[in-house]
């Protein structure tokens, strides 16, 4: 019968079809062949995603488009380098205590995919230790029981803390730092937690968002905007 397959690209248009379909030229289109169940995602070209043994919920692709899997996104941030993404290729749920700490110039692309941090106590999902920059986007990143991320730069992805407690926001940082949170949906289940909150003195650029739960989103006490500039009449907006 051939390939007959459902495909999902970056602005989230599905579309269905035989034979193996066309791609954006955008890294992170993915489809599905409905006769064998295989998925692939496009980097450079199709490449598919192998579950377990060979391959794992996320990787790490070459130069050539190649993939290095991963069964934890823990073990692909551990061998990523500055420089590489490490592409999410699944919804992955953490059931066990875990900290995902980011590393500067180490990009993470969700493709759209879910990570949930489901376990009672109170770490950050995803933080970041050290100097650098790090990078969070086309994500869905939630949590039950802790802050989602902290020191990250958010854009283009969801973040959700469920954790219904003051101390329950969406990112935050714990030094004084620049951080941007740009065309992003936040939300936190407790009114008093702060979508977006910081270090006393921090300056963040933020626009483009949207927030839900929070009474006040975001602790201007501690941190101050740095986006200055104003859009265009196209919409654009220098950073």
């Amino acid at each position: 019968m051939g390939v007959v397959y459902t495909k999902k690209d970056q602005g989230n248009s599905i579309t269905s079809g035989t034979g193996t379909p066309s791609h954006s030229g955008i890294a992170g289109d993915r489809y599905t062949d409905t006769v064998t169940g295989y998925n692939y995602i496009y980097t450079t070209s199709w490449q598919q995603v192998i579950a377990g043994g060979v391959g794992g919920v996320c990787g790490i692709a070459n130069t050539s488009g190649i993939y290095t899997y991963y069964s934890t996104l823990s073990a692909a941030m551990t061998a990523a380098t500055s420089g590489q993404t490490v592409d999410l290729l699944t919804d992955v749920t953490e059931t066990g205590s875990v900290t995902i700490t980011l590393k500067a110039g180490v990009k993470i692309n969700g493709n759209g995919y879910t990570y949930t941090l489901n376990v009672n106590d109170n770490t950050h999902t995803l933080t970041q230790n050290g100097g650098g920059a790090v990078y969070l986007y086309n994500s869905y990143a939630t949590s039950t029981s802790s802050p989602v991320t902290a020191r990250a730069n958010i854009y283009n992805s969801t973040v959700r803390c469920l954790w219904n407690n003051v101390g329950g926001s969406c990112t935050n940082s714990f030094v004084v730092g620049s951080h941007e949170v740009m065309n992003s949906f936040l939300e936190v289940s407790n009114a008093s937690a702060y979508c977006i909150t910081g270090y006393v003195g921090s300056t963040w650029k933020y626009g483009g968002n949207s927030f839900k739960g929070a009474t006040t989103p975001i602790n201007t006490t501690n941190i101050s905007q740095a986006l200055t500039n104003t859009q265009d009449n196209q919409g654009n907006i220098l950073m």
